[in-house]
């Protein structure tokens, strides 16, 4: 009897420690979220001082600026080892595509920016924006 009252209080002590661990582990997800562009745009606005009607510009191109490369996609990881030659001769064809788009629109934006910021403020925002969620980051792997 002394031992089935044991393993019951054991079976207990441990639903609650699982169940415990296991709403730590939701609630890092929600909060781990990644902001949304306009609220980058507010920090990095923050971070390197603009005054109200600059953040409010600011705020509006960086949003623009992310939405778009957003919209563009990321590169195509699809299938690498399994593909045949042709198969890899068009993804490469279409990442570089997408590379130059991506070029494209950082010109464009880099014109936008530059009627109101600073070149050592655009500077940082490129810093500020590689370091953030969502900013450029190297590619896992690299290229050949």
């Amino acid at each position: 009897m002394k031992n089935l009252i044991r393993f019951c209080m054991l079976a207990v002590v441990m639903m609650t420690v699982s169940v415990n661990t296991f709403a730590q582990k939701a609630e890092r997800r929600q909060g781990g979220a990644r902001p949304s562009a306009e609220g980058r745009a507010q920090q990095i606005a923050k971070e390197i001082a603009l005054d109200d009607a600059t953040t409010k510009k600011f705020v509006e191109v960086y949003s623009q600026y992310k939405n778009e490369m957003r919209t563009l996609g990321s590169r195509s990881q699809q299938g690498r080892g399994t593909r045949s030659d042709a198969e890899t001769k068009e993804a490469m064809k279409e990442n570089l595509d997408r590379e130059q788009k991506v070029l494209d629109l950082r010109k464009k934006y880099h014109e936008e920016f530059s009627k109101f910021l600073t070149p050592k403020q655009l500077e940082r925002v490129y810093e500020l924006d590689a370091k953030r969620p969502g900013g450029q980051r190297p590619q896992k792997g690299g290229r050949p």
